[in-house]
């Protein structure tokens, strides 16, 4: 199971909802629960197998007002 071994900076109800207005849409409850309580970050024991591509990575999952590198909505 990944692990966020370094969290972004801590986002807000408030601001999520901002971000689903500038999205155009919801975000999936679970998600806007993983923003909440960590807000994406640096993951750590992220490989995992993926089918027909072998093993995989995650570095880091985007965040909410994170820096440009791993802001959501700067990668959108």
């Amino acid at each position: 199971m990944m692990k966020i071994a370094t969290p972004y900076p801590a986002v807000s109800e408030a601001r999520l909802d901002r971000l689903q207005t500038q999205l155009g849409t919801a975000l999936p409850a679970a998600y806007r629960r993983f923003l909440l309580r960590h807000n994406g970050g640096r993951a750590s024991d992220a490989a995992f197998h993926v089918p027909r591509f072998g093993r995989t990575l995650v570095n880091d999952v985007l965040g909410v007002d994170a820096g440009d590198h791993a802001d959501l909505m700067a990668m959108r």
